[in-house]
């Protein structure tokens, strides 16, 4: 079993494990799209103190059940991604161009 190490914090938009690869990690990751090629049982191949957001969200991460994980030292813990609210403040934003548009015609 071949062994990637990565230590200190990261943010990335995907991370895949190859089939029958472990990882030794120390430290924070955070990631989108969290994709174990031999899928749960490979969690067992991990070492490390560790810390891995996953986005629970994500169809690709289905498999995770939005669940949290405890291995070994190390923890693999679910977020949801939120999306900024932006028809709300458009719409916000249309309603007052009209009204000034609306009060300086009757001006």
């Amino acid at each position: 079993m071949e062994t990637t190490g990565v230590f200190g914090n990261f943010s990335w938009g995907s991370f895949i494990l190859d089939h029958g690869a472990g990882l030794n990690l120390k430290g924070t990751m955070t990631v989108g799209l969290f994709n174990l090629m031999d899928g749960l049982d490979q969690l067992n191949s991990f070492s490390g103190t560790f810390d891995i957001w996953y986005d629970k969200t994500l169809a690709g991460n289905a498999y995770l059940n939005g669940q949290n994980f405890n291995v070994g030292d190390g923890r693999i813990l679910a977020y949801a991604s939120s999306s900024v609210p932006e028809p709300a403040t458009l719409t916000l934003f249309g309603f007052g161009l009209f009204g000034l548009l609306f009060r300086r015609r009757r001006a």
